[in-house]
């Protein structure tokens, strides 16, 4: 008989399925974890082995790989990624934590979060 060995990674016992709950769990250690992403204003929901996400990022990197880092976590079917974009989130949340440097930093401050509550 022929040995088959290394060809059977991921096929687990008929009708497993791992659990939302392991899946979210997991998702959320590994944005966690990430150096490359502020996950603070991501929200994850796990619904049927389908994560949905929703919430800001600063940027479209950040936005790609919170949805890359969850479709690598084992017994996810598909991402939803609602993440949105927004760099003058990233402007006001940098500003509040810091304060404007100079009259110039106070102004564009205060133009993003004019325009943000517009929109």
């Amino acid at each position: 008989m022929k040995e088959r060995r290394g060809h059977f990674g991921g096929k687990g016992p008929k009708g497993y399925r791992r659990s939302d709950e392991r899946i979210l769990e997991e998702i959320c250690e590994s944005l966690t974890v990430n150096d490359d992403l502020d996950a603070t204003h991501i929200e994850v929901e796990v619904r049927n082995c389908e994560v949905t996400l929703k919430g800001t990022v600063d940027d479209r990197f950040a936005k790609r790989l919170a949805e890359d880092l969850c479709d690598a976590v084992p017994g996810v079917r598909d991402v939803h990624n609602f993440i949105r974009v927004e760099a003058a989130a990233a402007t006001e949340r940098d500003t509040a934590a810091t304060g404007p440097r100079n009259s110039e930093d106070a102004r564009r401050a205060e133009d993003a979060s004019a325009h943000s509550r517009a929109h």
